[in-house]
């Protein structure tokens, strides 16, 4: 993981944009810190979503829940969305989380370092239901604004057709397994990229249109595709609703690109690697009296270990090992080592250790 080596070329705007990125040296995504709002592109600029890399502006998603549309688009006649956790980088991740209600939702992207998929960014949704007592009905939206290169109307793709200038609608069996867009078709070095609708369950989207932006840019959640020229390509997206019980999430998601990725589709499910966790800061800190870690687990029940560790790796103690359900947890540390002796004033590492071979960190420094 690291910061695009683009976005130091004008760091006054981009500050005052509030942007985080990621890149793995061969696709970068920026979104904004308050919108998520998103923009993908190569190592030369070249974006392949429009924005790419100092704007994300031309991106938004829906999630209809109940019968209520929310977005991230405040122009949209939708209720407001209410942030919780801005975007932040964790890992190979950029997090984005807000509240309907109690329940949350999450907007993230993932870099896959595997060679097969190091090309794309994954794209998820999530809504997690926090209602103790009610089923909930959900679905998701998301609306692109595609630029290939410097071309606003990049010929696509589709296996078994090619088409340009003209508005496409897929639904449901018709649903394509993925799509090209190229700068210019038939140039074998022309700039392209490539989207394939899939989440991490292998939840496929119910409905995939091609249509000029000036129609969809706006659309919140219906949306009724006709054959009519397109100036500028957008792309729209939506995963059908569904119920989702108490404690229970709802994920949908698709990889996003440049190039063709060197594996099936469901070879690439297995290898996406998304953050299971999120570890809190620890409070108090510094402290002299014993600090607490909140571990938030996501997705499904984790087997984690919490360790403390001295700041040259010597071990300290293990605060927890065991399974923990989906939600969060309070982790406590007493200020003593493994044999309960009082620890000396320092700065200590707590390291919560997951899935195979993952690990978050955080400080605590104690004071006596």
């Amino acid at each position: 993981m690291r910061y695009l080596a683009v976005l130091f070329l004008s760091v006054g705007f981009l500050w005052a944009q509030e942007l985080v990125s990621l890149s793995n040296g061969e696709v970068g995504v920026v979104v904004d810190k308050a919108t998520g709002k998103f923009a993908i592109g190569d190592m030369s600029m070249r974006p392949v979503v429009d924005g790419y890399p100092n704007e994300p502006a031309h991106t938004h998603f829906c999630v209809k829940v109940n019968g209520e549309v929310f977005s991230n688009e405040p122009s949209l006649s939708a209720s407001p969305l209410v942030i919780r956790d801005s975007a932040q980088v964790v890992e190979n991740t950029i997090s984005m989380v807000w509240y309907i209600g109690e329940s949350r939702v999450w907007e993230k992207f993932y870099t896959l370092d595997e060679d097969s998929i190091r090309k794309f960014i994954y794209i998820e949704m999530v809504f997690y239901n926090a209602d103790p007592s009610s089923t909930a009905t959900v679905g998701f939206l998301q609306f692109l604004d595609i630029k290939i290169g410097d071309n606003d109307n990049p010929t696509v793709l589709i296996p078994g057709e090619t088409f340009q200038g003209i508005e496409r609608r897929f639904i449901l069996s018709q649903m394509p397994a993925y799509w090209t867009l190229f700068s210019d078709y038939g140039d074998t070095n022309s700039f392209l990229g490539q989207g394939v609708p899939i989440g991490r369950d292998e939840l496929y989207a119910d409905l995939l249109i091609f249509s000029d932006v000036s129609y969809i840019d706006t659309v919140h959640w219906d949306y009724v595709a006709l054959v009519r020229p397109v100036d500028d390509l957008g792309m729209l997206i939506r995963w059908n609703e569904q119920d989702v019980e108490s404690y229970e999430f709802y994920i949908v998601g698709y990889y996003y690109g440049l190039g063709y990725p060197d594996a099936e589709i469901r070879e690439i499910a297995q290898k996406l690697h998304p953050t299971k966790l999120v570890i809190g800061s620890p409070y108090p800190n510094p402290t002299n009296g014993g600090t607490s870690i909140k571990v938030q687990v996501l997705d499904y029940p984790q087997n984690i270990s919490a360790d403390i560790f001295a700041l040259d790796g010597s071990f300290v103690k293990n605060i927890y090992t065991g399974k923990a359900e989906v939600g969060e947890h309070n982790l406590h540390w007493d200020l003593t080592d493994d044999s309960g002796k009082p620890v000396n004033s320092g700065v200590y590492v707590v390291r919560v250790s997951y899935g195979k071979g993952r690990a978050l960190t955080q400080k605590v420094v104690v004071i006596k």
